[in-house]
């Protein structure tokens, strides 16, 4: 490897690994809470205590990975605000046609979500993508990028939230 090609290669490592922690990256459900808004340049606009083993009503408790357990009805503008704010969405997927970050532009995303994965509505697709990135890659996609860890990071009303403004982009 010539010293250009070298420098090239250096320089794609170390971008990717700005992009990872742009977008409050992890792999793990080892994320606590304070590293999770450690990323953020503004405070998240929910509570993002740790998890605990003996939950009381109203503490934090994350949706995990789970798909079928029933979210709550979901508000489209608190869900701008975890997309813009309080989870770095907008770091890495634009709202506007034709411009891609280091993920899709969520212009039209409702519409596509819909037709993306067979048997899956587009609610469904979305709650995946959003708590396991990883299952299901498109044809665009060729590596997953995006954070493993926000299923740690969201409770299911945060994600109801999310999905509800995500549903409302239907470009």
């Amino acid at each position: 490897m010539n010293r250009t090609s070298l420098f090239r290669f250096v320089a794609v490592v170390g971008a990717l690994g700005l992009v990872a922690a742009a977008c409050g990256g992890g792999t793990g459900s080892t994320t606590s809470a304070s590293t999770a808004t450690a990323v953020t340049t503004q405070p998240p606009t929910t509570t993002q205590a740790a998890p605990t083993t003996t939950e009381t009503p109203g503490e934090f408790e994350p949706v995990g990975t789970d798909l079928t357990t029933p979210l709550p009805a979901g508000d489209a503008a608190t869900g701008e605000q975890l997309y813009k704010l309080g989870l770095g969405c907008a770091g890495c997927h634009s709202l506007a046609e034709g411009v891609r970050l280091t993920g899709p532009s969520f212009l039209g995303i409702a519409a596509r979500a819909g037709t993306t994965r067979e048997g899956y509505s587009a609610e469904e697709y979305l709650r995946e993508s959003i708590v396991l990135p990883c299952e299901f890659l498109t044809a665009e996609e060729v590596v997953c990028l995006m954070p493993r860890n926000f299923g740690d990071r969201l409770d299911a009303q945060d994600l109801a939230d999310v999905i509800a403004f995500l549903m409302t982009q239907s470009g």
